[in-house]
Formats: structure tokens, C-alpha cells, sequence
């Protein structure tokens, strides 16, 4: 292998820490999926303990501490996800991660700007490892699953808000509305996470597959 080749390939130090990320990736969204498979349980379980004491405001709190605590994670494993593909060589973001996590605790721009973030993360990786490509070759299209996502957590909130000020008990059409937008809410975030996951593990692999034998080249007498 020529010397030019060698002074485009990957450093071990670059290696490295794409295999950082992908371990921290890895272990933040095992987190996050747990989070959302106990979000239910759990929540119900804080509100009956905080019932249990008088205090129905602090009980009505519970589902959104939860929520709190799983939003984080995915902003942290979303966060990972997006150094992970910058580690790996893909290239064209347009969205930043500061500004994605920002936006998601400013008014009604949560509605919109993180999701774009998120999206592009997920066509990202998703697309790279379908092409097979470590470059900005990705960045087409657009993730229909973020859409939906973002479109739930809308929904979520209108509905969350509509019962709140309400303050009487759900028709059954509106109860069966409010169950499938949880239920959904609940699916569609595994199911990100998942595909994201699946295409993080093929990236590294084409990843370590390419930088294997300049870096072997390199290290010998």
C-alpha cells in the first residue's frame, strides 16, 4: 500500500474512539429502551406511592418525572448516535447536537427543531449502513418514523393538556384515542432505537473492516 494510501486511512487513536462511542452508544440506548419499557409500570407505581400520602398534585407528577428521565436519555443516546457516525467518517450533518438538545426545552420549537435532529441521525446511520458508505452519500430523503414520532409527541401533549383542563372523566372515543397514542408512543421509540442500534453495529463493522488492514500495514516492520 502506497504512502498516500496510508495518510488517508483511519489512526488507531481514530479506531478507538469509534469504538468508544459505539460502547457508550450501545449501553445508553439498552438504557433508554428499559426506560420506555418501564415507563408505564413505574409511573403508575409512584403516583399510587405519592397518592397513598394526600398529595394528588405531587401523584399527578409522576408520569412526567418519568417522562423527564427518558427524554434525557434519548437526547444523550441521540447525542452519541450522531458523534458515533462523525467517528466513522459520515459527513454532511446540517442539523447541530447543541441545538437539538436546546430546542428541546424551549416552547413549541420542541415540536419541531429536535425531531429534525433526531431524523437526521437516524437517516444517517439507517442509510450508511444500507449503502454500505462512510460518506455524506446518506443524506436523502427523509425518516417517516421520526415523523411519526414527532407527530405522537404532539398529540401526546394536546391530549395530556386537554385532560388536565378538563378535569372529567374520558368518553369512551377519547379514551380509546388517548390508549392508542400511548401505546404508540411507547412502540415507534423501541423501534427507532432498535434499527438505530442494528445499523450502528454494521457501521462499526465496515468501519474496523476498512481500517484493519492500513492500520496492520502501518504497525509492521
Amino acid at each position: 500500500m502506497t504512502d498516500a494510501a496510508l495518510a488517508g486511512a483511519p489512526e488507531r487513536a481514530d479506531v478507538e474512539e469509534a469504538q468508544r462511542l459505539h460502547r457508550r452508544f450501545r449501553h445508553c440506548s439498552l438504557a433508554c429502551i428499559l426506560s420506555i419499557l418501564l415507563a408505564v409500570p413505574v409511573s403508575a407505581l409512584l403516583a399510587a406511592l405519592v397518592a397513598r400520602s394526600g398529595n394528588a398534585q405531587a401523584a399527578s407528577m409522576a408520569p412526567l418525572a418519568v417522562g423527564l428521565v427518558y427524554l434525557v436519555l434519548f437526547i444523550v443516546t441521540l447525542s452519541t448516535a450522531r458523534h458515533f457516525g462523525e467517528a466513522v467518517g459520515l459527513r454532511g450533518y446540517r442539523w447541530s447536537v447543541r441545538w437539538t438538545m436546546i430546542s428541546c426545552v424551549i416552547p413549541f420549537l420542541s415540536f419541531v427543531r429536535p425531531w429534525l435532529g433526531f431524523g437526521e441521525t437516524y437517516r444517517s446511520l439507517v442509510n450508511a449502513a444500507r449503502t454500505q458508505r462512510l460518506d455524506d452519500s446518506w443524506n436523502h430523503g427523509f425518516s417517516i418514523l421520526t415523523l411519526l414520532m414527532a407527530i405522537l409527541a404532539v398529540l401526546d401533549f394536546l391530549l395530556s393538556r386537554g385532560a388536565a383542563t378538563d378535569g372529567r372523566a374520558l368518553p369512551p372515543t377519547e379514551l380509546w384515542l388517548v390508549a392508542g397514542t400511548v401505546l404508540l408512543s411507547l412502540i415507534l421509540p423501541i423501534v427507532f432505537l432498535v434499527r438505530v442500534r442494528r445499523a450502528a453495529r454494521r457501521l462499526l463493522a465496515l468501519y474496523l473492516e476498512r481500517s484493519a488492514a492500513p492500520i496492520a500495514l502501518a504497525a509492521a516492520p
